[in-house]
């Protein structure tokens, strides 16, 4: 045995029981609002007689499907246990054939780009404006440039909730798609949550402005389990191809655990949700009430926003002091501004003890003379020019590579993706020319040998 005084399972173990206070996935919150009457390895069966097949449901999981189907108000919905990106593969690689044309809104995430390089589509990309919103004309910018290489676009893809809750007008997206031809995938893997109760508060769900499909995350911002998804349609015709495709990506062997908690969670969104959603509601509504006079850090206002994702400004980095001072623990730290993740599950004294530890930290500022100017804008997507593509994505990643560091990289063509994680956005794709200036010059890359 390793000598290692060091165990996982100790580790989780040891840390849940400390006073943390978790801002961040899954949407649990590690608390009991669904409860396993049973011990975990209870539901851990596989596919016996009684319990369905997740790759052919005709049983209990068609019914849990058709739950969820009518909860999100779509023609049909599939259960995944392999979190959103195999809903977006799955789909993907269904509702474009290979070699066709696609538009993909530039900030998409690492699982659209792993399916576009697997179908070996040929892309142009709508850029996203700074607060990381698709517009329309940005996506029939993307449409006409495809048209005018004489290749016509199969899919138009664009990320709605975006990582910090950002909308998009998915409905006119959907006409702009519609009129050339292209079906609408969103990927609204941070939306599971926008199930119209309190719809003056929570954005509209996209799949409710007719997009053909969509994929969700029950466990970034519901009560499920982690890696628990489902991939909701409007579009019929694309149900068989999504199912054969999730016969290749999605294991053989989900688990019943996982959709154990889905079931439960679907349950208690039928029963409890209208009460729960409302009872969410008024706990932010007075979080950003108390929070909306600190100065450094603040809090940025939630218009066309989700307002469950809480982004924090400060020029400083507070999310040590947060996690080390108060045991909160953020979902992320960017360049001026953090991200706190919140959920159903989080009560008033969650969002309690973040509003007094963003008040002492903006207090300690002040009492020190060292007052900050509130900040009413934060860029969340660096609008710049997409770098020259001079190889495909799938030519350029399946070339014969070399290896150097991006400060010598200055010219070459990419050979491999570099993603900005979380949220998994890339910034350089395969087949890009490599252009600085660089945050980090020594970060070695993948490129094509010459």
């Amino acid at each position: 045995m390793p000598d290692s005084g060091r165990w996982l399972d100790l580790e989780l173990e040891a840390y849940s029981d400390k006073n943390n206070c978790p801002m961040h996935m899954p949407g649990h919150k590690r608390k009991s609002l669904i409860d396993f009457k049973l011990s975990p390895f209870s539901y851990d069966i596989t596919e016996i007689e009684g319990f369905d097949n997740l790759h052919r449901p005709e049983g209990l999981i068609k019914e849990l499907e058709e739950k969820i189907r009518c909860l999100y108000g779509v023609k049909a919905a599939v259960l995944t246990v392999g979190g959103s990106t195999v809903g977006v593969l799955s789909s993907i690689c269904a509702m474009a054939a290979p070699g066709a044309g696609a538009v993909i809104a530039r900030n998409c995430h690492a699982s659209v780009y792993h399916a576009l390089l697997l179908q070996g589509l040929t892309v142009e990309y709508a850029i996203p404006d700074k607060d990381g919103s698709v517009s329309p004309d940005s996506v029939k910018a993307a449409i006409d440039s495809l048209l005018k290489k004489g290749v016509s676009p199969a899919l138009v893809v664009i990320t709605c909730p975006t990582y910090e809750g950002v909308m998009s007008d998915v409905a006119r997206i959907v006409e702009v798609s519609r009129s050339s031809g292209a079906r609408l995938f969103v990927d609204s893997a941070h939306g599971a949550h926008l199930l119209g109760f309190e719809s003056d508060f929570f954005p509209e769900n996209p799949v409710k402005s007719g997009a053909d499909a969509a994929v969700v995350s029950f466990h970034k911002t519901l009560p499920a389990l982690t890696m628990t998804s489902a991939i909701l349609i409007n579009n019929e015709e694309l149900l068989p191809g999504i199912r054969a495709a999730l016969d290749i990506f999605e294991t053989s062997s989900p688990s019943y655990l996982l959709m154990a908690s889905v079931s439960k969670m679907v349950r208690l969104l039928y029963e409890e949700g209208e009460v729960l959603m409302k009872e969410y509601r008024a706990r932010l509504e007075r979080f950003y009430q108390i929070v909306r006079q600190f100065n450094d850090p603040g809090v940025l206002s939630f218009k066309r926003r989700d307002p469950g994702k809480i982004v924090i400004v400060s020029n400083r980095d507070i999310s040590n002091s947060l996690r080390d001072r108060f045991g909160i623990e953020l979902e992320m730290a960017a360049e001026g501004y953090f991200l706190a993740m919140t959920s159903l599950c989080d009560g008033d004294e969650d969002l309690g003890r973040l509003a007094a530890a963003l008040e002492q930290l903006d207090w300690d500022n002040k009492s020190t003379g060292d007052v900050g100017v509130k900040t009413q804008e934060v860029v969340f997507f660096e609008k710049k020019t997409i770098p020259k593509q001079l190889l495909s994505i799938r030519n350029a990643y399946y070339s014969e590579k070399e290896e150097l560091p991006l400060k010598e990289a200055q010219g070459r063509i990419a050979a491999d993706f570099i993603f900005d994680f979380p949220p998994g956005i890339p910034f350089l794709v395969p087949g890009e020319v490599i252009e600085g200036p660089f945050k980090n010059p020594d970060r070695i890359i993948k490129v094509v040998k010459d």
